[in-house]
C-alpha cells in the first residue's frame, strides 16, 4: 500500500529573515546626511582652497599698493619734524641758557647747532661757538630718504605766514640763503630769529623741504620762523594750497 507523502509545512528561520521597520528609512537618509556634513566640516575641498588663496592675494596686493602711496608722505613729514625739532630745541636752549645758539645750513640736507662760548662776543669769530650741551638732538641734523632743502620752481606760492615770496630754497630775511655758504643765523637769548652778528635785528625765515627726484608736488614741505617771537610752523602742500600741520 502505497501512502501518500504529505507535505510537511514550510518552517521559516526568523534569525535570518528580518523585516524591516517603518522608520528605517528615514534613519538610513538621517545617516547619509550626517555623513556628508561630517565630511563638510572635516576641511575644504581643493577648489574652496584655491578660491581662498586668490581672494586673500588680491587683498594683500591692494594693501600693499595703499602702503607704498603713503610711505613717501610718511617720509615727507618725518624730514620735517627732524627741522622742527632742531630749530625748536635750539630756540629753547638759548633762552634757557641764556646765550645765543647759531643754525648753520652746511649743505642742501644737513642743519648744524653750536652755542655761544660764555663771555665771547665776536660771534664771528670761530672760535666763540663750541658744542650744544645737554640736548637730545645732536648738534648736526641729516635730512633722511633722499629729502633736501628743496622746492620745485613750479610752486612758486608764499606759505598763508607771509614771510616773503618763495624765491629759493631756503629765505631768511627776503633773501635765498646758499646751503654751504658762510650766511650764519641765531636764536637770541631773548627767543627771536636773527642774522649772526646783527642780534638786535630780528628776521623771518622759510625753510622748503621736497623730494628732488619725485614731481610730486604734495610731497613738499615748509616750516617757517616768525622773527620777533621766534614761533616755528611747519606746513604741507595739498593740491592747490599750504595746510597747517602743527
Amino acid at each position: 500500500m502505497i501512502m501518500a507523502r504529505m507535505k510537511e509545512p514550510a518552517v521559516f528561520d526568523r534569525s535570518v529573515v528580518t523585516v524591516a521597520s517603518p522608520g528605517a528609512g528615514a534613519a538610513a537618509v538621517s545617516a547619509v546626511s550626517v555623513n556628508r556634513r561630517a565630511r563638510r566640516q572635516a576641511g575644504f575641498s581643493l577648489l574652496e582652497l584655491v578660491i581662498m588663496m586668490v581672494i586673500i592675494a588680491i587683498v594683500i596686493g591692494f594693501a600693499v599698493i595703499a602702503i607704498n602711496s603713503l610711505i613717501p608722505g610718511i617720509r615727507a613729514n618725518q624730514a620735517t619734524q627732524q627741522v622742527v625739532s632742531t630749530l625748536r630745541e635750539a630756540r629753547m636752549l638759548a633762552m634757557s641758557q641764556n646765550r645765543v645758539v647759531r643754525l648753520q645750513f652746511t649743505s642742501n640736507n644737513r642743519i648744524e647747532t653750536r652755542a655761544q662760548v660764555a663771555g665771547c662776543t665776536d660771534l664771528m669769530d670761530a672760535l666763540c661757538w663750541e658744542a650744544l650741551t645737554g640736548i637730545t638732538q645732536t648738534p648736526s641734523t641729516t635730512l633722511e630718504h633722499g629729502f633736501q632743502f628743496f622746492r620745485r620752481a613750479s610752486l612758486a606760492v608764499d606759505t598763508p605766514d607771509g614771510l616773503g615770496p618763495p624765491i629759493a630754497h631756503i629765505v631768511f630775511g627776503g633773501t635765498p640763503v646758499d646751503p654751504g655758504a658762510p650766511r650764519t643765523f641765531m636764536f637770541t637769548a631773548d627767543g627771536f630769529l636773527a642774522q649772526v652778528p646783527n642780534a638786535e635785528d630780528p628776521m623771518n625765515g622759510t625753510i622748503f623741504i621736497g623730494l628732488p627726484d619725485s614731481n610730486d608736488d604734495n610731497l613738499t614741505r615748509a616750516v617757517t620762523i616768525l622773527g620777533t617771537t621766534g614761533r616755528i610752523r611747519s606746513w604741507q602742500w595739498r593740491g592747490n594750497g599750504w595746510v597747517v600741520t602743527r
